[in-house]
């Protein structure tokens, strides 16, 4: 028989020392006598993640949120989770650790939730090296200030929900995983089957917690001991060592019972965001649904043909087209993804960085959708049906070659790129299509000079910009002729 363990008072927390030790379980080992001190988690040993199986999940991951919210201050510790199962995480967004709570339909707070957590990792290993820091025990006994994180937790409720359908960022996961502990960056995860994790990524989780399973021939712990955890008792489940266990309600209101969880998490998060007055956890920063023109950051480099054209997901940082090292850029998109207005702000960016004698702009748009877009200074041509494209492109092709260097440029001269003078051209050509009308066919085209250009454009500055239906990604990639 097993006997109801025994409830004692959780052991007191060191004052002024960051020990991550949570008290959410209590264990029992049936047969043995009773253990009747709490389980606690050591998050700064080498077991950097847990995983949660089958029954109770989001009341196990609220204990052990609640735990370490109710026992370090939001400067101490930072959770970010992403709740793909069935919404239970949600009642923790008003803790000031909890720095954001994504879903699975909110597939831009999820992406930028694990890239904020990633470039935790990113910039403290870097910190660490610079500093020459001694281990993360260092770190926090010394935290910078401009730094604002303590330790990291990304919290995963329905790793099988990542797997599938977030393929490309489990192994994102995997590598904060793999390099976060050491950085102070741990992972807490749930799932069904621990076979729902890639073996690679399942050996990472170091430290295990198996609730009631639907099949205990899945345990990873102990098939025995998986067998004596009873049914119809959420919460219940082994340690890592195979003892019996019992996880802790979320609740601080004396109260043992679900039939009002929600009600005895909502007065605990109450009572915890009421009693902080300082600064909350960092929160996730989201990429805007528009990003206007005007509020681009001005970090274009002209001199070094770097400029401007958006902000990145991975960290918001602006990002910029280099168009020393690559001259040519091909944007692809279905319709009415975007090309045109892309095309647009690229154009304003080329005017207003350029005066006309550095740069050129000759466009290519049959359907007109840059009409009025670039200044008669700037405009080198426009080419709106195949005749005048045609010209447009031979004339360009007979001044590019007056631009190739000759058998007297010095080694020094081509280097400096100073044997003549003139602005830089840059073509922009608008919706390529197969079909003849109204858009260019370059296979038309092909007998123009033109053709030849992109291959030396560093040398002669011709930089070529041109839009494309994805559906036409196979279709151009089997003549790479063209582009040569």
């Amino acid at each position: 028989m097993v006997r109801r363990p025994i409830r004692r008072p959780a052991p007191e927390m060191p004052s002024g020392e960051l020990v991550l030790d949570a008290p959410p379980e209590l264990p029992t080992a049936p047969g043995r006598g009773w253990t009747q001190v709490l389980m606690v988690l050591p998050m700064v040993a080498m077991m950097a993640a847990m995983v949660l199986l089958f029954s109770g999940n989001g009341t196990a991951l609220r204990s052990i949120i609640t735990s370490l919210a109710l026992t370090h201050t939001p400067r101490e510790v930072q959770f970010y989770c992403l709740d793909f199962g069935g919404g239970s995480l949600s009642s923790l967004r008003g803790l000031p650790h909890v720095g954001g709570v994504a879903g699975r339909q909110n597939v831009g707070a999820v992406r930028r939730t694990i890239a904020e957590v990633s470039t935790v990792v990113s910039e403290r290993e870097r910190r660490f090296a610079e500093d020459e820091v001694d281990g993360m025990a260092a770190y926090r006994e010394n935290h910078p200030e401009d730094d604002r994180y303590g330790d990291v937790f990304l919290v995963v409720d329905g790793w099988l929900t990542l797997r599938k359908d977030f393929e490309d960022l489990e192994d994102v996961v995997g590598a904060i995983a793999a390099r976060g502990l050491a950085y102070g960056v741990h992972i807490v995860a749930t799932c069904s089957r621990s076979f729902d994790l890639r073996p690679n990524v399942r050996d990472l989780f170091g430290s295990r917690i198996e609730l009631r399973l639907g099949d205990p021939v899945d345990t990873t712990v102990d098939r025995m001991s998986a067998l004596d955890v009873p049914d119809n008792s959420p919460g219940r489940g082994i340690a890592s060592t195979g003892h019996q266990l019992l996880m802790a309600l979320p609740r601080v209101d004396g109260r043992d019972t679900v039939d009002d969880l929600p009600a005895g998490v909502s007065t605990l998060v109450g009572q915890v965001a009421e009693s902080w007055q300082g600064e909350p956890a960092p929160n996730v920063r989201l990429l805007p649904p528009k990003l206007a023109y005007a509020a681009l950051p001005p970090r274009d480099d002209p001199a070094g043909h770097r400029l401007t054209i958006g902000i990145a997901e991975q960290d918001l940082a602006p990002v910029q087209l280099d168009f020393a090292a690559d001259a040519h850029l091909m944007l692809l998109g279905d319709a009415d993804s975007g090309k045109t207005a892309f095309l647009r702000s690229l154009a304003k960016r080329i005017t207003e960085s350029y005066s006309p004698e550095q740069a050129r702009i000759l466009l290519v748009d049959h359907r007109r959708g840059l009409l009025g877009e670039v200044g008669q200074e700037h405009l080198l041509g426009y080419g709106t049906d195949l005749a005048t494209t045609t010209r447009l492109m031979n004339e360009a092709a007979g001044a590019m070659a007056q631009r190739l260097p000759g058998p007297d440029v010095t080694p020094e001269q081509l280097r400096a790129r100073n044997w003549w003078q003139g602005p830089a051209s840059t073509p922009g050509s608008e919706r390529f299509r197969r079909d003849p009308v109204p858009s260019v066919r370059f296979r038309q085209l092909q007998a123009t000079r033109r053709i030849r250009w992109p291959a030396n454009a560093r040398q002669v500055q011709w930089w070529l910009r041109q839009t494309c239906r994805t559906a036409l990604v196979p279709f151009r990639s089997h003549r790479p002729a063209r582009w040569r």
